[in-house]
């Protein structure tokens, strides 16, 4: 693994621009809260309930009984504490960017391109092609949107001011008519359009399809007239290059444009709109109706967009003044909720998003590092940590103190199969390591028992004494005893003692120094003396003229003990306290009778 290292030149990094601002407001956060002491919690063993022996006790299902209102104030205090750290950060990131957003040089003027959300200016243009809302003091003016039938609409709520020309391709649909400084001018009188204005101008050409009256003054499509006389002018048509101007007009029909329109007053469509191209409207307003609790028509206007919403590069959709969506190069699109919540997979009108499939890698700040792979594998390379949120504590976590030593830490359990099979962890009063196993009787399991080895000095008699210190590893465990199914090999074994060295080696057994059973070629070798509570014997013995083998075993029936021997040799003094010779004699030839026995001396008993 490659050694941890600054992905950036901390010496110049300017510290006069935004990027440093934010990044040591967020750095010097993160160590504040780096800072702050776990809450004390109730170990796991004051969590179970005990007995009156304070042995733990189970449920039915074999579960230890827990402690319920010492598991509600862990409940509590890890639920306060990770609330309490929830808001640190939270603060800490809306508090360091709103410094940045706020500070010198971070208006839209910037070259960082920051806006402020109090107020700001903008050097480019705005394009908003998915949607777009827009208003003052919280009040929606304009919005654009795209009904059910996909038609694009603009919606204007409230007046439409338009300083400059106005051009529009497609139709515009007028309710109540026109009015030209707040008086109303053109509108429609019982299906009839009236223009009603004191002075009224033309200029240019006015095609009538119909009849023209005004007064006694007839104008159809065979001429002018007057009363029952006709006017006559050159063609008796206007003509297409000349222009047409007037003060106030009111359409009450349809009003076509061949040519492009221009409008240098405010637009007012309060009866919707449609905005397209090709001949094809693109935006446009429409009405929606629905029912409320009452059962009454509720008419909803919106504007619908019914085409691609393009952004130019350095462009973007604001939220008031800020950017939800900046195309800030070529090669990135920034998705944002400033000061909000950003959620990724929300529901609607009751329904929920089915899923949020991950099409790209996901990687860090830096670009260096693939964090989450599409088809999910990680990798965090700067640490991970998980956390448990009943215990309010963290249960796995990867460390680094140097560079050889790394790793994983559990500081709970590790279970194997489920959670309540195996388990493996540090004890927190001893730090033995335990391993806690199930205890099977009657071919199911009752409780789990616990196993633990450790390091401790050692008090064995075979240690070496020049050493000023030596190291025994211990096994103890809840069971009785330690049973091995398959045999166990070892240079030699020793008897734990204080008084013995007694240990068993290869071909021999060692009860002192001085003191062993040792096997030889031809059998075994005793060193020391040899004590014998019972009868020792050949392994075949008969007793009697006849018999067989040899031994040396307790009479019984009178006391004492008897030795059997074929043969016995004695090469020095023998003491005989009685001697009682028994002798079967056959012969078929010659029989010698000598002197049995002799003596030394001879003492005359008086």
């Amino acid at each position: 693994m490659a050694e941890a290292k600054l992905n950036f030149d901390e010496a110049a990094f300017d510290k006069t621009s935004d990027t440093y601002h934010l990044y040591d407001r967020l750095y010097q956060g993160m160590q504040k809260a780096n800072e702050v002491d776990a809450p004390t919690l109730p170990s796991a063993d004051d969590l179970i309930v005990k007995d009156s022996n304070g042995n733990a006790t189970f449920d039915n299902d074999g579960n230890p009984v827990l402690d319920s209102a010492k598991a509600a104030q862990i409940a509590q205090v890890s639920a306060a504490y990770s609330d309490i750290m929830m808001k640190n950060a939270a603060y800490l990131f809306a508090n360091s960017i709103m410094s940045v957003l706020n500070g010198a040089g971070s208006g839209g003027s910037s070259t960082n391109g920051f806006v402020s959300r109090a107020g700001d200016s903008m050097t480019g243009s705005l394009s908003a092609w998915y949607g777009f809302d827009a208003g003052v003091d919280g009040q929606k003016i304009f919005e654009v949107s795209i009904d059910a039938s996909n038609k694009s609409w603009a919606i204007v709520q409230g007046s439409l001011r338009v300083t400059e020309d106005a051009e529009i391709n497609g139709l515009v649909k007028l309710g109540q008519g026109i009015a030209f400084d707040g008086v109303k001018s053109i509108y429609l009188d019982n299906n009839t359009l009236t223009i009603e204005r004191q002075n009224i101008t033309l200029k240019g050409d006015v095609v009538v399809d119909g009849t023209f009256k005004l007064g006694n003054t007839l104008i159809n499509s065979a001429g002018i007239f007057w009363d029952k006389y006709e006017f006559y002018h050159a063609g008796n048509s206007n003509k297409s290059d000349v222009d047409w101007a007037m003060n106030n007009g009111t359409v009450y029909g349809n009003l076509t444009v061949k040519g492009d329109a221009s409008i240098d007053g405010k637009l007012t469509s309060s009866g919707g709109f449609s905005l397209g191209a090709d001949n094809k409207p693109l935006l446009y307003s429409e009405v929606i109706t629905s029912m409320d609790g009452d059962g009454k028509p509720v008419n909803t206007a919106q504007v619908v967009l019914d085409s691609d919403f393009r952004i130019i590069n350095g462009h973007g959709i604001k939220f008031d003044n800020d950017y939800i969506v900046n195309v800030r190069n070529s090669n990135v699109v920034s998705f944002s909720a400033p000061g909000m919540i950003m959620n990724l997979g929300d529901s609607d009108n009751g329904k929920q998003t089915s899923k949020i499939s991950l099409q790209s890698d996901i990687w860090d700040y830096t670009n260096n590092f693939k964090l989450i792979s599409k088809e999910g594998a990680g990798y965090f390379p700067n640490g991970l940590k998980a956390d448990c949120a009943v215990n309010g504590s963290s249960v796995l976590e990867t460390y680094r103190t140097d560079a050889d030593n790394v790793g994983v830490l559990f500081p709970k359990q590790i279970r194997f199969g489920s959670t309540t099979g195996p388990a493996i962890y540090q004890d927190p009063t001893t730090g033995r390591l335990n391993i806690q196993l199930a205890y099977v009787t009657g071919g199911a399991t009752t409780e789990q028992l616990t196993f633990n080895t450790y390091f401790a000095q050692s008090t064995s008699l075979f240690r070496d004494q020049s050493l000023a210190w030596s190291a025994t590893l211990h096994f103890f465990t809840e069971g009785e005893f330690f049973a091995f199914d398959k045999p166990v090999e070892a240079e030699y074994f020793a008897i734990k003692s204080s008084s013995y060295k007694t240990r068993l080696i290869e071909d021999a057994l060692f009860f002192d120094d001085g003191k062993f059973i040792e096997g030889v070629v031809d059998g075994l070798r005793y060193a020391g003396n040899g004590y014998f509570d019972g009868n020792i014997s050949s392994p075949s013995f008969a007793s009697g003229f006849a018999g067989y083998g040899w031994a040396v075993k307790d009479q019984v029936t009178n006391g004492g003990f008897h030795a059997t021997f074929d043969s016995l040799t004695i090469r020095k003094k023998m003491r005989v306290y009685e001697l009682e010779v028994q002798k079967i004699s056959c012969t078929n030839g010659s029989l010698w009778v000598s002197d049995f026995c002799s003596g030394d001396e001879v003492i005359p008993i008086t």
